[in-house]
């Protein structure tokens, strides 16, 4: 798993591609113990008070909280960026931040599953701070052979809730040189807590 951040001057490259405002729940909860996650459309919660999609902390293992979208298509070689909204329900300190957005790529489109595997996969940072909402931010450039690609959101703790919201995919004009889009790795090496551990 890889978090990127893309230089300041590359960011006026996008095009709008795909947007998910909830007011439909078109996101698939993934399964590991139990099928007791449900979708639930919370009105009044979302930043422009309308609906957002509530992702309840259920269950006690690790990285068990997940939801998928559908596939969609994807070109090889060009850069994609993911923004999103996501609310915590507590307080998280930065040692126990939390709930993050991934984007997982596919050579083709296969069921959707704890034990599907992408080429790769790409996640923002963490959500911590006072409750409330806080914006993430996924840029990358789609691998060589990816045909398909799904944004995922994960949590590791499954006794906290959170609120998801206003999540966009965008897409290069044009597919980018090496020079013009080179994102800057940022190395995490406590991505999931404690050092590392998630089931994913």
């Amino acid at each position: 798993f890889i978090v990127v951040k893309l230089n300041k001057d590359q960011t006026e490259d996008f095009l709008p591609k795909i947007t998910y405002a909830f007011e439909e729940s078109p996101w698939i909860p993934l399964y590991y113990l139990s099928k007791d996650q449900e979708s639930l459309l919370s009105a009044k919660v979302g930043r422009n008070g309308k609906l957002a999609l509530m992702i309840k902390g259920r269950g006690s293992f690790p990285g068990s909280v997940r939801w998928q979208s559908p596939y969609f298509k994807v070109k090889s070689g060009y850069g994609y960026k993911v923004v999103g909204w996501i609310k915590n329900t507590n307080e998280l300190t930065q040692e126990t931040r939390d709930g993050f957005l991934r984007l997982d790529f596919y050579q083709k489109e296969v069921p959707v599953s704890t034990t599907a595997r992408p080429i790769v996969s790409f996640v923002s940072e963490r959500v911590y701070g006072e409750s409330g909402w806080h914006r993430v931010e996924i840029s990358t450039v789609a691998p060589e052979v990816a045909e398909f690609a799904s944004i995922g959101f994960q949590a590791d703790n499954p006794q906290i809730s959170f609120y998801l919201d206003s999540v966009e995919v965008l897409e290069t004009k044009k597919q980018p040189s090496a020079p013009e889009f080179r994102p800057t790795v940022i190395q995490d090496d406590d991505l999931f807590l404690p050092n590392n551990r998630g089931i994913l």
